[in-house]
């Protein structure tokens, strides 16, 4: 009987232990997703303006993202436009050039100044 009680009492301890340790490393997962949460608090423009629950700034985080998205596909198409416009200078660029010494050939050939 002496080592059934011996036995119960380490099997409450280890419990007791599993259950402490649980515990603390629960508080500190809340801690750690409770800074997250008040990081996008700062982040996010909607978000600065007071005290917002969890819920609300998981929304306004969504839309944010997606503001952000179609700002940047914006950009990406502007981009792409300036891109293809300097190529075109430059094939026109190009283009004056040859005709330029086309014609600085031509002076040349014809003696003309």
């Amino acid at each position: 009987a002496d080592l059934q009680g011996v036995y119960d009492l380490q099997m409450e301890q280890s419990t007791a232990y599993r259950r402490a340790t649980h515990k603390i490393s629960e508080q500190k997962r809340r801690k750690i997703l409770n800074s997250r949460f008040d990081d996008l608090r700062t982040i996010i423009p909607a978000c600065q303006d007071g005290a917002h629950s969890k819920m609300s700034v998981l929304k306004k985080a969504m839309n944010y993202i997606d503001q952000l998205t179609k700002e940047l596909m914006v950009q990406e198409h502007v981009l792409r436009e300036l891109q293809q416009e300097q190529e075109r200078r430059r094939l026109l660029q190009q283009e004056h050039s040859q005709w330029s010494n086309k014609i600085h050939s031509l002076r040349k050939h014809y003696r003309i100044p």
